[in-house]
């Protein structure tokens, strides 16, 4: 059986995170040496919103055409992280177009038991991207309300917290 090696760091900055890909990749084939991998190209985007991942969107496409059967991910919010995305895996695992599931980090069976696991797995994804989102916002407006800066000083200046004033 083939499976889709796909890796994936949250952010389209090439400096940020920049180790993450290699790591990823580097570990499942580590961690599944005997699978037949094909191997994507690794995708610098956020799955906090729906379509917006080209790598991922042609992934189920490739799916679907019998392609290959399975994925490896490092976790399954390296596939998913809104609910849109969770239920095209969670569908295609339902219909037998995609067969089995392996993690770095985490233990797919494929049963009802585990489903509901990777269901609730990939909702609790989403729940940190949000949850994240809003207290960031929150310490920046505090930051505001304080009159601090929020973010990082412009390329050629210090990050000095203590004077961020």
């Amino acid at each position: 059986m083939k499976y889709f090696l796909y890796a994936r760091k949250s952010t389209e900055d090439e400096e940020k995170q920049v180790l993450s890909l290699s790591s990823q990749a580097e570990k499942a084939r580590e961690l599944f040496p005997d699978l037949e991998l094909i191997e994507l190209p690794p995708e610098s985007a956020s799955a906090f919103k729906p379509d917006n991942r080209p790598i991922f969107k042609e992934m189920l496409k490739w799916l679907d055409a019998g392609e290959a059967h399975g994925i490896v991910a490092w976790h399954p919010d390296r596939l998913s992280r809104n609910e849109l995305d969770a239920a095209a895996v969670t569908y295609r695992i339902r219909t037998g177009v995609i067969r089995d599931l392996k993690f770095g980090s985490y233990t797919f069976d494929n049963s009802p038991e585990g489903m509901m696991m990777l269901q609730m797995t990939m909702s609790q994804s989403q729940y940190f991207s949000s949850k994240l989102s809003k207290d960031v916002k929150r310490g920046n407006e505090k930051k505001l309300q304080l009159g601090w800066k929020t973010g990082w000083a412009p390329t050629g200046y210090l990050n000095t917290p203590e004077l961020n004033k």
